[in-house]
């Protein structure tokens, strides 16, 4: 088989070695779990001119292989080199492939086969290389004992492992390889994670009002985050990595909340220091305080202040308002004990006033309660005076009255007399016209009865 030179059974029975002082786990070093780790066998012919045919009979490239690779009966010791790569290819490459490559142009594309372009090329050179690349391609990744595939970083650090090994003099071991391999990927991609996840914090434009809204956003980061890290991290059955990065961005997450708490004590106390010199302020200028009871005054308007800043800011936290609100009150405190101390200077002022005041106040309610006795002595003796003018009227009225109910009585019977006459002349009226009808009804008929009478007599 020409494919096989000197170069390749010297890298093949190295392999061959390698495989002898190489294990895939501390408790196992067969060889059959050598092909876990080991690639695809790919075996490219160039200048392939033999017809692919055994006895007369048309095989596939694979099948040429196959046929390539049959050993001998072990006569001599060349038998056994020649056995040798043949027997390691079919033990520790259970995935073999072949491809054949005719010239790619002739003679004179040859001699600048580097500047040639694919128009210059044979049709079936072109055809051949387009599956071959198809093949490789297509070909599945290498996958670590967990089903998860090898990148080039994981391959760099695994071949350190292998390397480093060799040259103690140790056997390689591929599970501890993997062991350290995952480790170092596992920081890695930790360390990744958590910087992804400072930079998408970053992002967050603070101060954030809503404590809940700030929450959402960091836990949508923190899930997102871990959720590409848990699909990245290697052998982490105990989910150890996960829960320790998991900390580490919740501790983040704790210093931006307190920075965003910080932030938004700010602007609680800047709210209060603007509402108090737009109210309070103001009114003491104007002297509102400076009275007797101002500082009550004092306490009804940082009472309806600390009310309207609670209800501008109650998007933020009570605690973060709350602590603004106890910070300005102790930093008001001189303040209110100077409105105090005025409260009661005008207090005491406006005392003796008002005792000055009660004094007058008694000396004029004697005076009035002397003159309403008078007055009410006098209007007594009008009183009296006025009650015996009426009853004298009254009974001047009493008497008038009389005489005109006994003028009436005798009014209403000389009228009942004469209403008794009418009444009797009406009554002999009535008969008067009753019998004169009665009579004109006789004669009417008497002359009908005569009339009646005398046309019976004509007749």
């Amino acid at each position: 088989m020409s494919a096989f030179n000197q170069d390749a059974i010297e890298k093949l029975t190295y392999i061959t070695m390698l495989s002898k002082n190489m294990k895939v786990t501390s408790s196992s070093s067969s060889d059959q779990s050598l092909d876990c780790i080991m690639p695809q066998f790919v075996l490219c012919l160039r200048d392939f001119n033999l017809e692919l045919s055994i006895d007369g009979k048309e095989i596939t490239e694979d099948e040429y292989l196959e046929d390539c690779l049959k050993t001998k009966e072990v006569e001599t010791p060349e038998d056994e080199k020649y056995n040798r790569p043949r027997e390691c290819i079919k033990k520790y490459f259970t995935h073999r492939k072949v491809f054949t490559f005719d010239r790619p142009a002739g003679r004179s594309v040859m001699r600048r086969l580097d500047t040639a372009g694919d128009e210059d090329l044979n049709e079936e050179f072109i055809q051949e290389t387009e599956r071959f690349m198809s093949y490789v391609y297509d070909c599945p990744g290498k996958v670590l004992l967990n089903k998860l595939p090898v990148t080039g970083s994981m391959l760099a650090k695994l071949l350190r492992v292998y390397v480093h090994a060799i040259n103690e003099g140790s056997v390689p071991c591929v599970e501890d390889a993997m062991v350290t391999m995952s480790r170092l990927e596992n920081e890695r991609h930790t360390k990744n994670a958590v910087e992804e996840y400072k930079t998408l914090i970053k992002q967050i434009q603070l101060p954030v009002f809503d404590k809940k809204k700030l929450q959402k956003s960091i836990l949508e980061y923190q899930e997102d985050t871990l959720s590409k890290l848990h699909s990245k991290l290697l052998f982490d059955t105990d989910n150890k990595i996960e829960k320790a990065t998991k900390a580490e961005m919740q501790t983040l997450y704790e210093q931006i909340d307190k920075q965003n708490g910080d932030l938004l004590y700010e602007n609680c106390i800047a709210k209060i220091h603007e509402m108090h010199k737009k109210i309070v302020k103001t009114n003491m200028k104007k002297g509102k305080y400076a009275v007797a009871g101002g500082h009550t005054i004092y306490n009804s308007d940082m009472h309806e202040l600390f009310e309207e800043y609670n209800r501008d800011l109650k998007i933020i936290d009570l605690a973060v308002r709350q602590r603004a609100q106890n910070d300005f009150e102790n930093e008001i405190i001189p303040e209110s004990k100077k409105i105090m101390e005025e409260d009661k200077m005008y207090s005491e002022k406006e005392m003796k006033v008002a005792i000055k005041v009660e004094t007058i106040k008694q000396d004029f309610v004697k005076t009035q309660e002397e003159q309403h006795k008078t007055l009410m002595a006098e209007l007594d003796r009008q009183n009296t005076q006025h009650i015996n003018e009426m009853e004298n009227i009254r009974k001047a009225e009493r008497e008038k009255e009389k005489r005109k109910q006994e003028k009436y009585k005798n009014e209403v019977a000389e009228l009942r007399r004469k209403n008794a006459e009418l009444e009797a002349f009406e009554r002999f009226c009535q008969q008067e016209a009753e019998r004169q009808k009665y009579e004109r009804w006789e004669r009417r008929r008497a002359a009908e009865e005569a009339e009646r009478q005398k046309r019976c007599i004509l007749s």
